[in-house]
């Protein structure tokens, strides 16, 4: 359905837009009707009807065909707004750029926008970042964005209020004095003698007699502080003072603003003069309108190094564009009826018209339908369905996504117009719940074989001492505990995989007609439910196999062993 890109006349830019007369609209361009046939037969093709039957109307009555090149302004604005984030530091920042006050901070901000939006370096930056963009802008989603070239650090300095700006605070232990109390004597300047404890005499073996030491005084001098009774203060070092933590001793405080400026960018398009259907097929489009090549713009204002910023919104830079778009009432004549809607863009899509296709694949619906009630016939009826190019295509994204929400969506992107959306979702319900019903015994013949092999390893490793094996080769105990765990897996995967395989011959034998053998070669039906199954019986099988060996008394896993000693002695608390 994808045509080659058509490139859209390089016309004059000054030519009168909406509400001209016949004579000076631009000349319609030959191809592009051309173009809306190939593009209805390619939508037909396969689906019910010649496409030789699909003309387009006489053009002599002018209410069938009258597409005009519309010409309006559209505009990206891209809106400069400040964002900070304050911290503050002890000292006197001389890194940052400083300011006084908040006027003056807001100055700086409004400077740094300002040469950002006429400075023509800085704004042609801006406003490439936005125009490389495939869609050029044109149509953009509202978003944010950063730009790190314009951060700026703000530094405002403010006096210290903690230490009155001298940057040193009175020495909480000494309080400004230099000194404090001597630890060892507390300012008496004197201590207990240490020989007679202060009693001023000592035993001998003559009696009591009076302490030499302290000539019967029962105190010396304190060495400490040489008896003075003070020493000097260890927490200011004798200076009566401690720098202020506040400011770091500096008396200056820096109230730092890292300040970032982000751009939000929002669009919109003038519609005065437009038709509402117009109005809202760019609005439903946006931006893949130019990616597709539907519409022809022209910036205006990209190379322009004198802007006037006083038109544009405050602290906005604008992109302009001139845009040209062919827009306008088309009907097909198609077999005995005439089919009509309306021509978008120079790629000649087309919009706004009725569900026709509906009718042409009702036969195709019909075996689909009957698909679905008849299992034995089901694979026949599908074949049937599927001479419809529409339910081969659904058959092939069902097969090749295996995600029913995904491929709906694939399918009304791909079928924009003809086809309803409830048809859609009724086509891809149907197909996949027939698919399902063709593989589903042989899903089930696949899980059997599946876990029949999965249980012939239970019985080799468990019942016939394989584990035991590996454990006499040497091979260490955790490397036999990982395939113990790995058994778990194993099972499931088996399961799941041999399910699948056998499913995907039973599904290739129906689809081998319709669908491309690359795609059936590369790819496999869906799980679905087999997995739950694949996990409950990897779960069932080894128990029942371990609890086998427990009754046969085959050696197993010293941990699983564990396990199941737990598990009975809390149910028996006396075994």
């Amino acid at each position: 359905m994808d045509e080659a890109p058509f490139t859209p006349p390089n016309e004059d830019r000054d030519c009168p837009g909406t509400g001209q007369d016949q004579k000076s609209r631009p000349e319609l361009p030959p191809l592009l009707l051309s173009k809306a046939v190939q593009r209805m037969r390619s939508l037909i093709r396969g689906n019910g009807l010649n496409t030789e039957e699909i003309q387009l109307m006489d053009p002599a009555p002018q209410e069938k065909i009258d597409i005009q090149i519309y010409r309006f302004q559209a505009h990206t604005n891209i809106r400069l707004t400040p964002e900070y984030t304050t911290r503050t530091e002890p000292g006197r920042n001389t890194t940052a750029h400083a300011f006084l006050n908040d006027t003056d901070f807001k100055k700086i901000v409004n400077q740094i926008i300002i040469d950002a939006r006429t400075h023509p370096d800085t704004r042609r930056k801006i406003i490439d970042s936005v125009i490389h963009r495939p869609d050029k802008g044109f149509g953009m989603r509202e978003q944010d964005q950063k730009w790190s070239q314009f951060s700026k650090d703000l530094v405002r300095h403010e006096k210290c209020h903690s230490c009155g700006h001298s940057g040193h605070l009175a020495c909480p232990k000494c309080h400004g004095k230099r000194t404090t109390p001597c630890p060892q004597c507390h300012g008496r300047r004197s201590i207990p003698c240490i020989r007679c404890k202060g009693s001023g005499r000592i035993n001998t073996a003559n009696g009591s007699t009076k302490c030499t030491f302290c000539h019967g005084d029962g105190r010396a001098n304190c060495k400490t502080c040489a008896s003075l009774g003070q020493i000097k203060c260890q927490n200011c070092g004798a200076t009566g003072s401690i720098p202020c933590r506040l400011c770091a001793g500096s008396g200056w405080i820096s109230h730092l603003t890292h300040l970032e400026i982000s751009t939000h960018i929002s669009f919109s398009f003038d519609q005065k003069g437009l038709p509402p259907l117009l109005i809202r097929t760019l609005e439903k489009y946006k931006s893949s309108c130019l990616e597709k090549k539907d519409l022809d713009i022209t910036i205006t204002n990209r190379s322009k190094t004198n802007i006037d910023t006083t038109i544009e919104p405050e602290n906005t830079i604008s992109i302009d564009y001139d845009v040209s778009c062919p827009f306008g009432p088309i009907t097909f004549q198609m077999g005995q009826k005439e089919i009509s809607g309306f021509l978008f863009g120079f790629q000649s899509r087309l919009v706004e018209f009725p569900f026709f296709m509906d009718e042409l694949i009702q036969n195709g619906l019909n075996s689909l339908k009957l698909a679905t009630q008849s299992h034995k016939e089901s694979g026949h009826h599908l074949t049937n369905a599927a001479k419809y190019r529409f339910i081969a295509d659904t058959l092939i994204q069902i097969v090749s996504v295996k995600n029913i929400k995904q491929t709906k969506t694939i399918l009304r992107q791909k079928y924009p117009i003809g086809v309803a959306p409830k048809t859609i979702s009724y086509v891809v319900d149907q197909s996949d719940l027939i698919l399902r019903n063709i593989t589903r015994r042989w899903r089930i013949i696949g899980l059997v074989v599946g876990f029949v092999l999965f249980s012939m390893i239970l019985e080799i490793y468990f019942l016939s001492d394989g584990r035991y094996y590996l454990e006499s080769r040497g091979i260490q105990e955790f490397i036999l505990v990982l395939f113990d765990i790995s058994l778990f897996p194993l099972g499931i995967m088996m399961g799941v995989f041999s399910s699948k395989l056998i499913a995907k011959w039973s599904q290739d034998k129906v689809l081998k007609t319709i669908i491309p053998k690359d795609i059936l070669r590369t790819k496999l039906p869906k799980a679905g439910k087999t997995i739950y199954w694949s996990i409950s019986l990897s779960v069932i099988l080894i128990i029942t196999f371990v609890f086998l060996a427990i009754l046969n008394h085959k050696s197993i896993p010293v941990w699983i062993n564990d396990f199941v000693s737990l598990i009975f002695s809390t149910f028996h608390p006396s075994l």
